[in-house]
């Protein structure tokens, strides 16, 4: 079986650093490989949370070689589709032969055409010159809606265009992760896996990340759905539980680190369950 389960570079939020933390020696690509790695995991996902777009023409080289050394399967993630950022995305995939660009389209307030016509006209357009083996994958991530998503992947109606399915971006847009599946389905390509919990409080409702298995997702009938429906799709861990902020920032990586491995060694126990090849042999 295909090494389907991996680890995005977004489940790295403060070891890479954001607006909020900074760490004192951030992690590049190579410290995600290596560490995905380290957890047995054969496939990464770089987003742009790394600005690998950022790198040396000569540090991209060396990281194509470090993971094809490595045996890594390979998908990128790119923010704002827009033509010329879709193809300098094709032009890295080569290089790192990629299977797969995962797309956030890019919010209209930050000046990013959401129009569903407009943005079909540029997959078109960007699949003309594109190898076969490489598949596009937009995300429902906090720029349009599920259905807008599924209306544009129908309307370039090209089998190297669907949907990558997360699991939690959804609630955004009072939408359950259920019913975001079920509208995704035919057209999905790969899975962000991560787990929530949600809290009322004063006069409000606040959201938080959580290691997998220990939250309020119905994981077992996520993980269920996608082995019946989409078999062939990767599956890629991601996080977004939020840093104590009153906690030192050494004792901020050491907690992202357990929580980590942690939902990497629950989510390889659970797929067994669903899976008729050993959870090995989806990461391995």
């Amino acid at each position: 079986m295909e090494n389907l389960l991996g680890i995005g570079s977004f489940a790295y939020r403060y070891q890479v650093g954001n607006a909020w933390f900074r760490p004192q020696a951030p992690l590049d690509a190579f410290g995600v490989a290596d560490d995905a790695a380290s957890m047995g995991l054969l496939r990464i996902q770089l987003c742009e949370n790394l600005k690998y777009l950022d790198y040396p023409a000569d540090k991209l080289q060396r990281l194509a070689k470090y993971l094809k050394d490595k045996g890594m399967s390979v998908e990128l993630g790119m923010y704002g589709a827009t033509y010329d950022n879709l193809m300098r995305h094709v032009e890295l995939a080569g290089m790192f032969d990629a299977e797969m660009i995962r797309i956030a389209v890019g919010a209209e307030n930050e000046g990013y055409d959401t129009d569903c016509g407009h943005l079909a006209e540029t997959f078109r357009h960007v699949l003309r010159g594109c190898d076969d083996k490489l598949t596009f994958g937009i995300e429902n991530h906090f720029d349009i809606t599920t259905e807008e998503i599924v209306k544009v992947v129908e309307l370039v109606d090209d089998r190297r265009l669907g949907t990558v399915f997360d699991t939690t971006n959804a609630i955004h847009l009072l939408e359950r992760p259920e019913e975001t599946l079920a509208k995704m389905l035919p057209y999905v390509k790969s899975v962000h896996l991560k787990d929530f919990r949600m809290e009322k409080g004063e006069a409000s409702i606040t959201m938080n990340g959580t290691i997998w298995g220990l939250g309020m997702l119905d994981t077992n009938r996520i993980l269920k759905t996608v082995a019946e429906k989409c078999p062939h799709a990767s599956m890629i861990v991601e996080l977004t539980v939020r840093r104590d902020t009153d906690a030192a920032p050494e004792e901020v990586i050491r907690a992202e680190k357990h929580q980590i491995h942690s939902s990497v060694e629950n989510l390889k126990n659970q797929l067994r369950l669903f899976y008729k090849a050993p959870s090995s042999a989806l990461c391995s």
